[in-house]
Parts: structure tokens; sequence; C-alpha cells
């Protein structure tokens, strides 16, 4: 165990090989299991993937593996369902990408549906037809206002 002094030096595209070898096993569930025997911080597993092409590709093989993993432990009760869905997206890119598109819509919802409950009424004329019209929304009243005033 190298705790103090000069990091450890790994041969990346060796990892990498070890890493796809160990992600297909159905025991591999996390990238912590593949880390910490190793001795390795996890969180440099990322760090590696974007200085080394071939650990990149492997570590997204990995990632597709382990959610296959999880996948199947969880129809099987090996783990609980919840500790599928809760990271899910961090192991499926495209669950992932469905994810943030699903939030992204949501969030344009809201804020759409934010801006219909301000009050504010906005008219567009056409320039030709209003030519010579005043067009002040001072007189103008917002139909959906349901309240007494």
């Amino acid at each position: 165990m190298n705790l103090g002094g000069r990091p450890r030096e790994y041969d990346l595209d060796q990892l990498a090989d070890e890493l796809l070898l160990w992600s297909t096993d159905p025991s591999s569930l996390n990238l912590i299991g593949f880390a910490r025997p190793r001795m390795i911080n996890v969180t440099m597993l990322p760090d590696w993937a974007k200085k080394n092409s071939r650990f990149s590709e492997a570590l997204q093989l990995a990632k597709q593996s382990i959610a296959l993993n999880r996948f199947e432990a969880a129809c099987t009760n090996e783990i609980p369902k919840e500790f599928y869905t809760r990271t899910e997206g961090q192991y499926d890119p495209l669950y992932h990408q469905y994810s943030h598109e699903e939030k992204e819509y949501e969030s344009s919802l809201r804020t759409k549906e934010n801006e219909s409950k301000s009050g504010d009424v906005y008219v567009v004329a056409n320039p030709k037809l209003a030519s010579g019209i005043d067009l002040r929304a001072k007189g103008l009243s917002n139909s959906s206002d349901n309240s007494s005033e």
C-alpha cells in the first residue's frame, strides 16, 4: 500500500484489459468492486479515461456490463430493485440520456406553467393589420385569471 510519497504508476492498457474481464463476472455490480482490491481510488478511473482512449473505451464497456449485471441481479432479487434504479443512469448511457431529456422536458413545462401564472398577457399583432391601431395592454384582462378582483 502506497499512501505517501510518489503516486503509483499504472499500465492503463493492462488495467483496461483487467477492467473488461472483471466486468463480465455477474458479481461485478459497481466500480468500487474493481478499484478496492487494487487499492485504486475509484475517482481516478474517469481521469485515466480522459488520458487513455483504450482505457476510456474499456470503462464505458465495463459500465455497460455492470448495468446488465445490476439489472439481472435486480430481476432475480439478488439486490433490491431500488439499488438498481437509483444508479441506473450512472451505468447505462442510454437511460442516462433518456433521463436527462425527460428532466429538461419537465423543466420546460414547469417554466411555461410559471409564465402562464405570472399574470402577464402578451398580444402579438400582425404589423399590417395593426397599423394605426392603439393596442395598449392596459385595458386588456387576463381571461385565465379567476380571482375576485
